[in-house]
């Protein structure tokens, strides 16, 4: 059995934490998680494949922590998640057991230079580079992107029964945490474009404040839509997928991302994505085939507008949408592949 630790900054419920408790949860003891901050809300149900080191992502003490687990587990691979593990990382290069080490990438750009300068050096030092997609590879590590040591992780958790959309209303969902890189502004002036023509629009959104709802509730008041956006704060996977039934588009408008987990779910349950082309989102979200594509705020109104007066073709991006997703690989399958050829033990 190929042993694999998979070190996160800290537990929550973005898209790389519910990933990697995904695999944790299906691969039969071969996962450990350690998260360098966060408390476990299930103690019972996570504790049984993650530790906690409690402390300050990229802090000594966390990566010191991060080292004696290495030391304890003796794993064969050794996965590190985001910037923020950079210190872990260069600790158990120099000083943990012979695992075979991993700079996981989960953003299509860096989030500041602290981010590129750290990634660059800990990359160089690993024995791989893995990312959520290919663009994100391409994005951040440029022609070494199709080198042998860089590899894209399907980022596929779920295997929903999608739902055409045969009848569409003007009911757009999101979900994600409410914070400035998913630009919930632009959903609400989005919907505020559509009332005049389409009285029972509405926004829903599912997810944690990340420091914008406050601001993103005033604007909705300032435009006169108030009373259109719904906040519904977290909620899981078959809760959201319960509250999408009810709804025909999802909006995400990024200004920047890597694979876009919710809009991949998104498209399996059948809703029609209308989103920013970044990140891989630039490959699967193809505008008048499977979604919307948002450059701006009054073609993107003239466009959503026009395809909800047009049943039929509606239904004709609802059903390619799914179709997208339908033979992708599932992550937890596509990261244990991903390690046993790491660590040579294909077989």
């Amino acid at each position: 059995m190929t042993r694999v630790l998979h070190i996160i900054p800290d537990d929550g419920i973005g898209g790389v934490e519910l990933a990697a408790r995904f695999a944790a949860e299906r691969a039969n003891g071969s996962i450990r998680l350690l998260f360098l901050d966060g408390e476990p809300t299930d103690p019972v149900a996570r504790m049984e494949h993650a530790v906690y080191a409690r402390g300050r992502p990229g802090g000594l003490k966390t990566a010191l922590f991060a080292l004696a687990e290495a030391r304890r587990m003796k794993p064969d691979v050794i996965v590190f998640s985001l910037w923020k593990t950079w210190l872990a990382f260069l600790l158990i290069r120099f000083f943990g057991p012979p695992a075979r080490l991993v700079v996981f990438l989960h953003l299509a750009e860096s989030r500041h230079a602290v981010d590129a300068i750290v990634t660059a050096v800990n990359r160089r030092l690993a024995d791989a580079v893995w990312a959520d997609s290919m663009q994100t590879l391409r994005s951040r590590i440029g022609r070494d992107a199709d080198s042998p040591k860089a590899r894209a992780i399907s980022f596929v958790l779920h295997r929903p029964d999608g739902q055409v959309r045969t009848v569409p209303a003007p009911r757009l969902i999101y979900w994600g945490r409410i914070k400035q890189q998913k630009r919930i502004d632009r959903a609400v002036r989005l919907v505020a474009g559509l009332a005049p023509g389409h009285p029972d629009v509405s926004l829903t959104l599912i997810g944690p404040d990340g420091g914008k709802q406050a601001e993103i509730r005033q604007l909705a008041d300032t435009l006169g839509v108030a009373d259109r956006v719904h906040f519904e704060g977290p909620k899981d996977f078959d809760e959201i997928a319960a509250m999408a039934a009810s709804h025909s588009l999802f909006i995400q408008l990024s200004d920047f991302e890597g694979m876009a987990m919710a809009s991949v779910e998104a498209m399996q349950l059948g809703l029609v994505p209308v989103v920013t082309p970044v990140g891989e989102v630039a490959r699967y979200c193809r505008d008048g085939e499977n979604a919307v594509i948002f450059r701006e705020e009054g073609q993107a109104v003239r466009d959503v507008d026009a395809l909800l007066r047009d049943p039929a073709r509606f239904a004709a991006l609802s059903a390619a949408a799914i179709a997208e997703w339908r033979n992708a690989p599932m992550y937890d399958e596509d990261f244990m592949a991903a390690a046993r050829s790491l660590a040579g033990k294909d077989a």
